[in-house]
């Protein structure tokens, strides 16, 4: 009798705790959750770069067509994820982003046509994003080729 019940007792304990574990589809992972933000924002097909120490993140949607050689219009946007909030929005006809450390971001635009008349003053359209002073700080993009 005392067998059947410590029995009875090591099975109720085991099932509760299988019972009281959390399944993992409920435990939380929050770059999932940028994704799913990013993708309510931007679109399916966006992506998200992290600065170095994972404080910011920037989201981007980029319509690029290898087929086409025209201009893929470039939307993204700089979340804080300290204060969980957009710190910048833009759109460009053309672009690209990147992060240069943990607190800029460098948005080169890509000309459409190039004219070639001004190559005195040659330069890569494009800013720096600077999230710790919150602005567009305009980078020295000159080209050092002769």
């Amino acid at each position: 009798m005392l067998q059947k019940f410590v029995a009875f007792i090591f099975i109720a304990i085991l099932i509760n705790a299988c019972c009281a574990s959390k399944p993992s589809s409920e435990v939380k992972d929050p770059s999932r959750a940028y994704n799913n933000f990013a993708e309510s924002k931007l679109g399916s097909k966006c992506k998200i770069l992290f600065n170095s120490d994972s404080t910011y993140f920037a989201a981007y949607a980029s319509a690029k067509n290898p087929e086409l050689q025209s201009n893929s219009p470039l939307k993204f946007f700089i979340y804080d994820i300290r204060e969980d909030k957009i710190l910048f929005e833009d759109n460009l006809p053309n672009g690209e982003i990147k992060w240069l450390n943990e607190s800029q971001l460098k948005i080169s635009t890509i000309p459409g046509i190039v004219s070639g008349i001004d190559d005195q003053n040659r330069h890569r359209p494009g800013y720096i994003y600077d999230v710790n002073v919150k602005r567009k700080i305009k980078p020295d993009f000159e080209s050092k080729e002769q």
